[in-house]
């Protein structure tokens, strides 16, 4: 009887373990698998990025497009004059190299001592936006109200700047923009800056 008993709770136990086995529950798993990255410049990427007015942008020594309005040899003076509001066209290009259609929009961190900063379509190259369309993400609720460049499109941005009064700020003020973009399956991703 003992016999039985014991082949009896080893069948169990083997068939508990058997259950537990092919579940298909488990804590982790670890698998390699092959990842490509291609990383270009700013003048070959899938958004292209192109510097139009070489007196404020630039591409930097690694391809990226800089801005610049802090005076020197290319701009002349040493700086945007205080309480002032500067107008400039077409500064830099956001170019669509893909077959789909993008929405865009364009945030701006630091430069807080600004009185106001904008960046706008240029309607002579924008494809699907208005001139004068602001591509600022934070004039923006819904993904959808986004600017949009058509597949191989493209838009010219302009840039305003107004100067706080010379009281209030005289100086160097550095920050950076960060251009989102998302196809029509990926707008959604966008909210996230909005």
């Amino acid at each position: 009887m003992r016999r039985r008993t014991f082949v009896f709770s080893a069948g169990s136990i083997f068939a508990g373990l058997t259950a537990a086995i092919g579940s298909g529950a488990f804590g982790t798993a670890e698998a390699e698998r092959d990842f490509g990255v291609s990383t270009a410049g700013d003048g070959a990427g899938l958004i292209e990025l192109t510097a139009l007015d070489d007196r404020y942008a630039t591409d930097t020594t690694f391809g990226q497009l800089g801005l610049s309005f802090t005076g020197g040899p290319t701009m002349g003076g040493n700086g945007l004059n205080p309480a002032t509001r500067f107008y400039f066209t077409e500064i830099f290009q956001i170019q669509n190299t893909s077959s789909t259609e993008l929405r865009v929009g364009i945030e701006i961190d630091g430069l807080d001592e600004l009185e106001e900063i904008t960046m706008t379509a240029h309607g002579e190259e924008a494809d699907m936006i208005e001139d004068g369309t602001s591509l600022l993400v934070d004039d923006y609720n819904d993904v959808d109200d986004l600017p949009q460049v058509g597949e191989l499109g493209a838009v010219n941005v302009d840039i305003t700047i107004e100067t706080p009064p010379a009281s209030e700020f005289l100086g160097e003020m550095d920050g950076n923009f960060r251009i989102h973009v998302g196809t029509e399956d990926t707008r959604e991703n966008l909210s996230d800056v909005l």
